[in-house]
């Protein structure tokens, strides 16, 4: 059992002939994405952290900012 697996095609066009022929097999239990879209679904939890806590220190910094003016 594989959780990933990356395959370089020859262009773009590949992906499509890779998504319908992985699809049109009912053997395989698989999604097929682009890296982007892997890439963005494995770090967008930890994004969505960051952007709270940068914005959670800019605005206590901004209050302090006010209180200091």
């Amino acid at each position: 059992m594989y959780s990933t697996v990356n395959v370089v095609l020859d262009s773009a066009a590949g992906f499509d002939t890779l998504k319908k022929a992985v699809a049109a097999d009912p053997t395989l239990m698989a999604s097929v994405k682009t890296e982007a879209d892997a890439n963005e679904a494995v770090t967008s939890g930890l994004r969505n952290v960051l952007n709270f806590v940068s914005y959670f220190i800019g605005s206590l910094n901004g209050a302090r900012a006010v209180c200091g003016a």
